[in-house]
């Protein structure tokens, strides 16, 4: 996950930004279980991805970093939604 996040950091092509895109979707999709989304969700690379600012989002780069955040919303359960919290104590 680091390799992807590091190489679309790097990236300056917007195929390679797509396919990345692209393979994290995919990624999220073929999870089944609970388990495999939280261990996805927990990786710091896909938390910098989905922080990512875009200086300038094609419309085509913004539909599938849209359609990787509608995979992810459909996977985001009660088990896996803490992940996204900052609790501060």
């Amino acid at each position: 996950m680091e390799l992807l996040y590091n190489l679309f950091l790097r990236s300056q092509s917007k195929e390679v930004l797509t396919c990345i895109i692209q393979v994290m979707s995919m990624m999220l999709v073929s999870f089944s279980r609970s388990d495999s989304v939280h261990w996805f969700l927990s990786s710091a690379a896909v938390m910098n991805l989905l922080q990512v600012r875009f200086p300038a989002l094609d419309t085509e780069l913004a539909e599938y970093y849209i359609n990787m955040l509608k995979s992810l919303s459909a996977k985001v359960d009660l088990q896996t939604v803490h992940v996204f919290y900052n609790e501060v104590l």
